[in-house]
């Protein structure tokens, strides 16, 4: 069995909330990249009816990917929303 002794865990504490922290800030684009790869989520868009008033086709998507509302969310915007 190995243990790793060297490792350096870091805790959430307040500043990690506020999404200044560069470390929290990469962990979390690393996760969304991960859970949610660019060229899956855009074709999973085209293929869908997007409605403003129906979050239907949103909460299947962030099912299937296993995410939360605004993790896709944030997700979309950061990919394809207006700069």
């Amino acid at each position: 069995m190995f243990i790793d002794r060297g490792s350096i865990k870091y805790n959430r504490d307040a500043k990690s909330a506020e999404g200044t922290d560069i470390k929290e800030i990469d962990a979390n684009q690393f996760a969304a990249e991960l859970l949610m790869p660019k060229r899956f989520l855009q074709r999973d868009l085209e293929n869908i009816a997007m409605d403003v008033e129906d979050e239907t086709a949103i909460e299947e998507l962030a099912k299937k990917y296993k995410v939360s509302l605004q993790a896709l969310a944030w997700r979309i915007n950061r990919l394809f929303g207006a700069a």
